[in-house]
């Protein structure tokens, strides 16, 4: 039974953060390993959330340590000689900040169209690939990625009447600012 932080998270946003550990780990029976690790930690580790407003972040920075370490542990160890000088480093994941608007996104998807809502819980969240998820929806893999890419047009909509995103070069956000009147009208 989950008590405290770690059922608020799982009720909040347990499937949210299981598509964002599917989509950095090799299968699905990985992501919800660590999926389970990471509400064990939540469990674990309640009393050092201040604040219960900032569940999220929170969540999210213990589930990007259960993640790389999960990477850490099944990388083979180089000995420095062995190690190229000219690699570049991971880039890191989404700052602690960007979890609520990947949260507020999530929830947001829920406002849409089934069809568009379907699909895009799929993709986005479940970490499907677009061809499984056009043979759970029975649909064409063309048809799931007009699909998807119509949801993800309609919720960049919602997101540009509420927020300023800031991208970087792959499209990525890197930072957001609510404005006037926030996000209470989406």
């Amino acid at each position: 039974m989950l008590l405290g932080a770690a059922e608020d998270a799982y009720r909040s946003f347990g499937g949210t953060l299981r598509g964002w550990i599917r989509r950095r780990v090799a299968d699905d029976a990985t992501a919800d390993d660590l999926l389970q690790t990471v509400l064990l930690r939540v469990h674990e580790r309640q009393g050092q959330l201040d604040d219960r407003e900032r569940l999220a972040p929170w969540v999210f920075r213990i589930a990007r340590n259960v993640v790389a370490d999960h990477h850490r542990g099944a990388r083979p160890m180089l000995a420095l000689d062995d190690a190229d000088p000219t690699a570049t480093a991971i880039e890191p994941d989404e700052p602690d900040e960007l979890a609520g608007l990947a949260l507020w996104l999530a929830w947001q998807i829920d406002t849409l169209p089934e069809h568009y809502r379907d699909a895009l819980r799929r993709t986005e969240l479940q970490g499907q690939t677009m061809a499984e998820a056009a043979a759970a929806l029975g649909l064409s893999v063309s048809g799931t990625k007009s699909r998807v890419q119509r949801g993800r047009a309609l919720l960049a909509g919602k997101l540009r009447r509420c927020c300023e995103v800031e991208l970087d070069h792959a499209g990525r956000p890197v930072d957001y600012r609510a404005l006037p009147g926030g996000c209470a009208d989406c």
